[in-house]
């Protein structure tokens, strides 16, 4: 190596350096590529667990809400449930997409859309018919309250005038319409079809009481009492049959609508959700592992720096020499010059190669060494021993 020619050395020096560099600089392309790829994909799950999630929360509160709402049934909730629903569609229009270069997550998103706009309009359709319930409901107990006093005052009535058989009859009326109002308020509150079915047979035992109660009057005061409550009755059979057709109409959209939608479309979120969660545990080693390549690559520059500086230091320092050698050779050969001044100039110089372990007197001719030993006096002594070794050694196996 120390005889190989400085601009040999500095090219291989260089070109080693190219190759390293060429090399490290491959492999970071590679791995940031690869980083880049791994983050994109890791986001996009990460987006597609988003999505689902946040319908998933949709579905979960809008059906809170609605079974809510259906144990008790009041304006305020049917509104609160009637906007998260509006919410939930909105989500789920928006990441939806059935398109060739969908995701997995937007294609299933769109295939439940049509189930969520079904839920949120058979809920609405629950809610106005619910809303009919209640209306019908208030006419119904009122009616009721009143067929009730009207028969409590005629039976009073008979019973005051000493009519015993009319007192009786409207006293079994009485017990009729009791017994049916009782069981169509467990129905109103339970929702059960055998207490509709109850509450129309003691109506019906009721109406048959009329007839009897009619026969037993005498009085006209007492009959046109009777008629109002005939007609009284007649409303309350025709609303409660009405509320019974709603209440089954309602049950019908909860039970073969919303139980079935809903569920449905839960479990599916669920298991979208699922798959989403596991593609992002399988993508997170994988960009851990990508980043422990980076960390690679940053250790490996720093490995190519430090060669890469020592050599730069040499190849520095070989050309410190060069520049001495040119110099003292230019002045021996020209002039001598300022010999002080010369002395000086090669004293320093010399000993800072010789400080930096460079081969000097394998580099510079024979002829330089003595002429500077020659006109400097003050060269130090070591250097002065290892030159005229040298020149001694060279002068011996010269040919004569």
């Amino acid at each position: 190596m120390q005889n190989m020619k400085i601009s040999h050395r500095i090219l291989i020096g260089f070109g080693l350096i190219l190759v390293l560099l060429v090399g490290l600089s491959t492999y970071a392309v590679m791995t940031i590529g690869n980083v880049a790829g791994v983050f994109t994909e890791y986001r996009s799950a990460a987006k597609e667990t988003v999505s689902a999630s946040e319908i998933t929360a949709g579905i979960y509160v809008s059906r809170g809400g609605a079974l809510k709402y259906r144990l008790a049934p009041n304006a305020e909730q049917a509104a609160r449930v009637q906007e998260s629903l509006d919410s939930l569609v909105t989500i789920s229009e928006e990441r939806a997409d059935d398109g060739a270069g969908a995701s997995v997550s937007a294609r299933q998103i769109a295939l439940l859309l049509p189930d969520i706009r079904t839920y949120r309009a058979q809920f609405e359709a629950l809610a106005q018919i619910q809303a009919e319930i209640s209306s019908n409901q208030s006419d119904l107990r009122e009616t009721g309250s009143s067929i009730r006093k009207t028969l409590s005052d005629l039976r009073a009535s008979a019973h005051g005038d000493g009519d015993i058989e009319a007192a009786y009859e409207a006293a079994s009326t009485t017990e009729a319409l009791l017994l049916g109002r009782l069981y169509m308020e467990k129905f109103l509150i339970g929702g059960v079809k055998s207490d509709f079915d109850q509450a129309q047979a003691r109506l019906e035992e009721a109406r048959a009481q009329i007839a009897k109660l009619d026969a037993a009057l005498q009085n006209p005061g007492r009959r046109e009492m009777l008629a109002a409550f005939d007609t009284g009755l007649a409303r309350y059979d025709a609303l409660s049959e009405q509320i019974g057709t709603l209440i089954a109409d309602r049950d019908a959209i909860a039970a073969n609508e919303l139980d079935v939608i809903g569920p449905n479309v839960q479990s599916a979120l669920d298991e979208l959700m699922k798959k989403d969660i596991a593609i992002q545990n399988t993508l997170g080693p994988e960009a851990a592992a990508t980043f422990g390549q980076i960390s690679s690559t940053v250790q490996l520059a720093d490995l190519v720096h430090h060669p890469a500086q020592l050599l730069g230091h040499h190849l520095d320092r070989d050309r410190e020499l060069v520049v001495l050698v040119a110099d003292i050779d230019r002045r021996i050969e020209v002039s001598v010059g300022d010999p002080v001044d010369l002395a000086r100039t090669f004293s320093q110089r010399s000993a800072h190669i010789a400080h930096g372990g460079l081969g000097l007197t394998d580099l510079v001719p024979p002829r330089m060494f003595l002429a500077g030993l020659l006109l400097f006096g003050d060269v130090p002594r070591r250097v002065t021993a290892n030159v005229l070794d040298h020149v001694r050694d060279r002068t011996r196996n010269r040919p004569a």
